[in-house]
């Protein structure tokens, strides 16, 4: 060693009886079920993304129905309402309808018919 403080240290270590580490080796099976695994999820994704349009499609199929089936239920109760309305333009109609509202027409004498229920009879 010299007297130099300027000098670098330089330590080595060596053990005696240690032989170096050895490259760890992967076996060809673990390569092939890992290549074979990413590519299952490739096409497995590709796939996913090939059967999205037919997926919307049946969704939007259904949609329609369902739409359809509300556009006659509508159209239905729409003539119904129109039947009402021109029933109620007529004169007899619109006495029906006053008349299963209570109203009567001027002249006419209101007649209440009440029913007692028959009182019970004690033995």
């Amino acid at each position: 060693m010299s007297k130099d403080p300027l000098e670098p240290i330089i330590i080595t270590r060596t053990r005696k009886g240690r032989r170096p580490r050895r490259r760890i080796k992967i076996s060809a099976w673990i390569w092939r079920v890992g290549t074979a695994t990413i590519a299952l999820a490739l096409v497995g994704r590709l796939a996913s993304m090939g059967a999205e349009p037919y997926a919307k499609r049946l969704k939007q199929e259904a949609e329609s129905a369902q739409l359809l089936a509300t556009r006659d239920r509508l159209k239905d109760e729409n003539a119904q309402l129109r039947r009402q309305i021109h029933r109620l333009g007529s004169g007899q109609g619109l006495d029906v309808e006053a008349r299963s509202i209570g109203y009567i027409r001027k002249g006419e004498i209101p007649l209440l018919l009440t029913f007692d229920a028959p009182a019970p009879s004690h033995p």
